[in-house]
């Protein structure tokens, strides 16, 4: 009987650890490697090391959102489209001014030379109805209009 009482204790104490700061991806999981940087005019300049991810389930598209505690201006979704490909949409705070409407700078396979990668959704596995992700994505792209470069390698998995 005693055993009984501590099976609950015990499922409480993993689950919360699962989702603690421990290099998993916090509230929303997640495991991830690589970085992406960015340089020139429209992209600005900076390094995007993500440590957070979320599956683009919550928002109704095929792929992942990257988040970087480090960068907390900057997100960038990883979109494998059936119909349009593999996309990149990156949104940054503050890159058109003060218009708070200012739509993510979306990133094209075909407009690009080098921006590779998959996305899968592991339907046997998930975290409140939300179907786990993993895949990766690889860039090395000029932007239109002499715009800069946006470049970089990352890896996700378990991202729901």
């Amino acid at each position: 009987m005693l055993a009984r009482r501590w099976i609950p204790l015990c499922v409480a104490l993993a689950g919360a650890l699962a989702c603690g700061d421990d290099g998993g991806g916090g509230l929303f999981g997640g495991d991830l490697e690589g970085s992406l940087s960015a340089e020139g005019d429209v992209l600005g300049t900076w390094n995007f090391t993500p440590d957070a991810c979320e599956s683009g389930q919550r928002q109704g598209f095929a792929g992942v959102t990257l988040f970087s505690d480090a960068r907390p201006d900057v997100a960038i979704a990883v979109v494998d489209d059936p119909l349009d490909g593999f996309a990149l949409a990156i949104d940054i705070a503050g890159r058109c001014g003060d218009q708070s409407a200012c739509p993510p700078l979306v990133i094209r396979a075909s407009a690009c030379a080098a921006l590779d990668g998959f996305v899968f959704r592991n339907v046997r596995v998930s975290t409140n109805n939300i179907f786990h992700v993993e895949g990766e994505v690889s860039v090395n792209c000029m932007i239109d209009g002499g715009g800069g470069r946006l470049q970089g390698e990352v890896a996700f998995s378990a991202c729901h």
